[in-house]
C-alpha cells in the first residue's frame, strides 16, 4: 500500500484509512506484515476502508495483506494518548 502521509511524532510513512466499525480515519503502517489484525475490504471516499481484528488469528485465511495500526508501531505513540 503506498504511503499517503508522515507521522507527525516519528516522521515514518504512513497510510491513512477508514475504520469499518466507526468510520473514523486511522493511521496504518503502509507495508504489510504477517502478524497484522487490519485489512482492506474496500474503499470510501477515496480512502482504503478497513476492518480491524482483535487478534490475527481472527483475519480471515483469504485476506493475504495485513497491516497493523501506526498507533501500536510508532515508537512515540504516548504521546498521541488521551488522558482517561
Amino acid at each position: 500500500m503506498k504511503a499517503d502521509a508522515r507521522c507527525r511524532s516519528c516522521q515514518a510513512p504512513i497510510r491513512w484509512v477508514i475504520t469499518k466499525a466507526n468510520g473514523r480515519r486511522m493511521p496504518l503502517d503502509p507495508e504489510p506484515v504477517a502478524d497484522g489484525n487490519v485489512f482492506v475490504i474496500g474503499t470510501q471516499d477515496g480512502m482504503p476502508l478497513v476492518e480491524v481484528a482483535l487478534m490475527s488469528e481472527a483475519v480471515p485465511a483469504s485476506e493475504a495483506l495485513r497491516y497493523v495500526s501506526h498507533f501500536v508501531s510508532c515508537p512515540q505513540r504516548g504521546e498521541w494518548r488521551k488522558a482517561t
